[in-house]
């Protein structure tokens, strides 16, 4: 096994922290608001109101076994009986919210007390596109990272698939802490769009890496279209609703095929960053990796890396501290690779062991049967999750998230079924002193 120099040892733990911070750092949610025209202030000037402010919106929903479609006028502008009675036959119509765990959907009031509407049952006439939040959401979540046009990731673009309309009523509706189940590989994260309508409480409290973001949508919940985005594997609540009706839109964010737009997009140049500086001291000169090798980092947010369309969807989903990190290492002429890593007993030490390393991403499989005279752990991993052991790899974090990479039945003197998981890992290859030539490492050298 390689032994590394104390003083790369020193420099990878403080990279680690570094690394670490980065993460604490990163944006995982954003949001906005939209007036409503003649609510809320003075009107805007015509050329601004179709980014920042809307007309009121329009409502269309129908349930099996009506004849026509209801409609609902947002915000509601009147006291009349009639337009009370519209509300509150939208509250109605909604199908109690259930929640997803595992593979099954869980009705539990104590959990989550909402009414629900699938897309297929309902219109609005709002859109987000029309308002600039996708490219809003895309500047804070999925920015563009580039130094040249080389090392670039190709222009990412979102696409905002919307999921469901929910209802929470006071004086009991609420949604306690959860993680959304991302409904593909290539989604993102997830949109709520707040409808005017009048409620009070119900506070959108989003969590990540020990960070908390309050969305508090109620003061102006009458008057105004307010919205927040986040990543999938944020942790969120709905506070409990004290009165009115919350409504909202939910959408999947879907990033498209990669490719170009004639929209401006910001992007950010990686020797900007304070990882940059970090790793180009620790890959451009000598002292540290003479021999070569590699710098393993698991990735920070959760992705469908065990899904059949894993291989071709990453990185391009890389998110936040991730992007960052894949960026920086592409900046400095690195090999790298997004690949799975399988589970492994122990603590991840930046100068430990070799482990088991899918030379792709692997679909996860299900449920293979292992005779009773094989070495079962090992013949399934080979058999079914084809791996190889690299030497030399230097592990900057510890695993953060994990997906299912395949299960298989065992056979002893009792039949189990044991599951194997996997977490998906930014490698980037150090190549030896003496093949560090060329134009690239002159210039990062003399930086």
């Amino acid at each position: 096994m390689l032994t590394p120099p104390e003083e790369f040892v020193g420099k990878c733990r403080k990279l680690r922290n570094r690394i670490e911070d980065e993460r604490k750092s990163s944006s995982f949610t954003c949001g906005g608001t939209i007036t409503i025209q003649g609510h809320g202030g003075e009107q805007k000037e015509a050329e601004e109101t179709s980014l920042h402010s809307s007309p009121s919106l329009n409502l269309f929903w129908k349930t099996a076994g009506k004849t026509s479609a209801e409609k609902l006028t947002l915000p509601i502008t009147g006291t009349g009986d009639s337009t009370a009675a519209r509300l509150q036959q939208l509250v109605q119509d909604c199908s109690p919210a259930t929640f997803g765990v595992g593979s099954k959907d869980i009705l539990d009031p104590d959990y989550r007390r909402a009414g629900k509407l699938d897309a297929d049952s309902f219109a609005s006439t709002f859109h987000p596109a029309d308002f600039g939040i996708l490219e809003s959401i895309q500047q804070v979540l999925l920015p563009s990272i580039s130094s040249d046009l080389e090392n670039r990731l190709p222009f990412r673009k979102l696409t905002a698939d919307l999921y469901k309309m929910n209802v929470y009523s006071g004086p009991a509706g609420l949604f306690r802490r959860h993680v959304d189940t991302p409904r593909s590989s290539k989604q993102i994260g997830s949109l709520v769009v707040c409808l005017p309508s009048e409620f009070s409480g119900g506070q959108l409290i989003v969590r990540h890496h020990g960070k908390t973001v309050s969305f508090d949508w109620s003061s102006s919940s009458g008057s105004t279209i307010q919205w927040a985005a986040f990543y999938s594997d944020c942790e969120h609540e709905i506070e409990q609703i004290s009165t009115g009706h919350r409504i909202t839109l939910t959408y999947n964010l879907v990033v498209s095929e990669p490719g170009y737009c004639d929209l401006p997009s910001p992007v950010v140049d990686p020797k900007s960053l304070p990882l940059y500086a970090m790793l180009k001291d620790m890959v451009a000169k000598p002292g540290a990796l003479d021999k070569g090798g590699v710098l393993g980092v698991f990735c920070s947010h959760a992705y469908a890396h065990s899904s059949t369309t894993a291989e071709h969807s990453l990185p391009q989903i890389l998110k936040g501290s991730d992007l960052v990190l894949y960026s920086v290492f592409k900046s400095l002429g690195l090999q790298v690779n997004v690949l799975p890593v399988r589970e492994a007993d122990g603590f991840y030490h930046t100068e430990n062991p070799q482990m088991d390393i899918g030379g792709r991403t692997h679909p996860k499989r299900d449920k293979y049967a292992i005779d009773e005279y094989e070495d079962s752990l090992g013949y399934a991993t080979k058999r079914y999750w084809p791996f190889y052991r690299l030497p030399g790899v230097f592990w900057l974090t510890e695993p953060k998230q994990e997906e299912m990479a395949f299960s298989y039945l065992a056979y002893g003197n009792e039949s189990s079924v044991e599951t194997m998981y996997s977490c998906a890992a930014i490698f980037a290859v150090i190549p030896p002193l003496e093949k560090r030539h060329g134009e690239k490492w002159k210039l990062l050298v003399q930086e």
